[in-house]
């Protein structure tokens, strides 16, 4: 859920006092806290500097995927997931096989323990939507039966997958989460039972390693 407030296009108030804006259409959606950007995200930035100055085709393949899942960004699930899997297919990038091949470098990219089996059923709704089977992620005849033996929205679980991907295939490692600014207030409600430890139990990986 976002809140709504109203964003002005490409507004960046830089540290000193100063601020810059090119203009626009606004770059994300509304967000209930500015993106501080810090010297731990220069890492990260530096990465992203050299893939878009790169000119072979694997260089090609990440910053697709990396579009798409931006792109994905604002729009409602339904919308979000198959953008979601051409992210994921950008990056996977085969010619063939590809609900195998795509089981094959999640496991070897992920980077911890993952469900194979269920990763292979999130891969099956993944196909039927891309192969118009069931265009409509909520028509896949294996998209209800998912929710209901893993109690875990596919959509879920296809974000968290693809984003683990990209972070470790692209950036090695160097795009760290930032401290959620409401983390003390989240602690604070879980300690008090009002939340759950888990925010996201069921999910197919942890949400925030």
């Amino acid at each position: 859920m976002y809140s709504g407030r109203e964003m002005f296009g490409g507004w960046c108030s830089v540290e000193g006092g100063y601020t810059v804006s090119p203009g626009g259409q606004p770059h994300t959606p509304a967000m209930m806290e500015d993106i501080a950007i810090t010297e731990a995200d220069h890492p990260w930035l530096a990465v992203l500097d050299d893939l878009l100055k790169a000119e072979d085709s694997a260089s090609s393949s990440m910053r697709r995927g990396l579009e798409y899942f931006y792109r994905a960004w604002p729009f409602d699930p339904r919308e979000r997931f198959p953008a979601l899997c051409m992210a994921l297919d950008s990056v996977v990038a085969a010619p063939a096989n590809h609900t195998k091949m795509a089981v094959k470098f999640v496991v070897d990219t992920i980077g911890c323990p993952v469900d194979e089996d269920r990763l292979r059923r999130l891969m099956r709704i993944r196909g039927a939507v891309i192969h118009g089977a069931a265009p409509d992620v909520y028509e896949s005849t294996n998209y209800a039966q998912y929710y209901i033996d893993y109690g875990a929205d596919p959509i879920f679980d296809l974000e968290l997958i693809v984003a683990r991907c990209l972070r470790n295939r692209i950036f090695g490692g160097k795009l760290a989460y930032h401290a959620d600014p409401n983390q003390t207030l989240l602690q604070q409600l879980q300690a008090a039972g009002k939340l759950p430890k888990k925010l996201a139990p069921g999910a197919i990986i942890a949400a925030d390693a």
